[in-house]
């Protein structure tokens, strides 16, 4: 019993990838597909059409949702400190609304062209900056890794925080980038266990008052520039609209394709079920002997010689036959 979860991830257990795959680190697109396959065997045997659950599942769940948040709230705590933005607090709690409900989707059930979660997806996009005139810029990565350092290490590493998908209608892939390292660093800011640590921790400088007091201000900082990108200051107004960053096609003839709702895509998908365990010997197919050959006809002098004439009268019955152009053929 077990499974097996690759969706990208490339390198295997107890080996190390190239030196410049920055990006890779403990949590990854296949941490979509592995958090709800571990659920699921939990419970038991899973089916064909679990299998298929899990996958499309995974497709519209936000990583940053499902795998940064509950650090997020361990760290944060469920209310604001005094003095910053008196909406941070309705901020943080849409966000951890949206998590809480099935890990954090992007999607849109009724078919209006929001989110079901609107609001919490537009806060979560401009905390993290994901945009693609932005690449390299994010309050929350900032907040995290002290920006103003002398040395800048996502800028040193030629490091983007994030893929840029969102805004630029590709869809997600949730691989490289920034996803992995602010997930590490709060992790080692609460103590947890942690495969390959850091050489510091960098959030708050390893304290986890201070790095608290960072996040939440980065968070508020980010309500000014909500109320910027939407035109209001009213927190329930900021609402990510499924246009923003559905998936278009290019039309290749003279008639599009109609654009789909955001995904982290797959390059390609399917669900087979294997029969039988991978410890009983697989039975070989049966195989049919091959049929012997077929006789051919006599080939004698005189019958190849026949054959050889009847070709040159036809050759010679079709090159003196006038041909009628195609227009006057009926």
């Amino acid at each position: 019993d077990g499974y097996l979860i690759s969706w990208n991830n490339r390198e295997a257990h107890g080996f190390r990838v190239s030196d410049d795959a920055f990006g890779f680190g403990p949590i990854h697109r296949s941490s979509l597909l592995e958090r709800r396959t571990r659920e699921e065997l939990a419970e038991g045997p899973v089916s064909l059409g679990e299998a298929v659950d899990i996958t499309a599942l995974a497709a519209t769940t936000d990583l940053r949702a499902q795998e940064l948040m509950p650090l997020l709230e361990r760290v944060m705590g469920a209310t604001p400190p005094a003095g910053l933005d008196p909406r941070a607090g309705r901020m943080w709690e849409l966000l951890r609304t949206w998590a809480a409900d099935d890990l954090g989707h992007r999607r849109d059930h009724d078919a209006d062209g929001e989110y079901e979660h609107a609001q919490a997806v537009a806060i979560m996009d401009a905390w993290w900056g994901d945009t693609p005139e932005h690449p390299d810029s994010s309050r929350l990565i900032d907040a995290i890794f002290e920006a103003g350092q002398p040395i800048d290490p996502f800028e040193a590493l030629g490091l983007e925080v994030s893929d840029g998908n969102l805004r630029g209608h590709v869809g997600s892939a949730f691989q490289d980038h920034a996803y992995a390292h602010p997930h590490k660093d709060l992790r080692q800011v609460l103590g947890d266990d942690v495969t390959d640590p850091f050489s510091r921790t960098y959030c708050g400088n390893g304290d986890p008052d201070r790095c608290a007091q960072r996040l939440w201000t980065s968070l508020s900082e980010t309500a000014a520039a909500l109320e910027e990108e939407f035109g209001t200051a009213d927190v329930d107004a900021w609402r990510r609209e499924v246009a923003d960053d559905d998936i278009r096609h290019v039309a290749v003839g003279v008639v599009g394709v109609p654009a789909i709702h955001w995904q982290n895509r797959p390059t390609f998908q399917q669900v087979v079920d294997v029969g039988g365990t991978l410890d009983e010997p697989v039975a070989p197919a049966p195989v049919r002997p091959a049929p012997g050959p077929r006789p051919l006809p006599a080939t004698g002098g005189g019958a190849s010689l026949l054959g050889l004439a009847l070709l040159l009268l036809a050759g010679l019955s079709l090159r003196g036959r006038r041909r009628e152009p195609l227009a006057t053929r009926r």
